[in-house]
């Protein structure tokens, strides 16, 4: 039973990882707010689930996505629309 419990965990737990990899991605060019605490809560998931360094990383990785993508975003807006 244990077996069967361990391999539905890791799958599952991969699945996060790999959400949050791609939300974190995401979030540096398309709503940073949105996709980055989607990828912060992913990583807190694979944190809770026992995985304490992956998710750690993970949910840097996402705030770190979040404020270079809202710096990108600022750097972009002020270039469009400076005369």
């Amino acid at each position: 039973m244990t077996e069967r419990h361990n391999k539905r965990t890791v799958k599952s737990g991969t699945w996060h990882i790999w959400a949050s990899i791609g939300c974190s991605l995401v979030a540096l060019v398309f709503i940073p707010i949105l996709f980055g605490a989607l990828a912060a809560i992913n990583g807190g998931i694979v944190f809770f689930r026992g995985d304490k360094e992956m998710g750690f990383g993970l949910i840097v990785a996402a705030v770190a996505a979040t404020v270079f993508g809202m710096l990108l975003g600022m750097i972009v807006w002020s270039a469009q629309y400076s005369y």
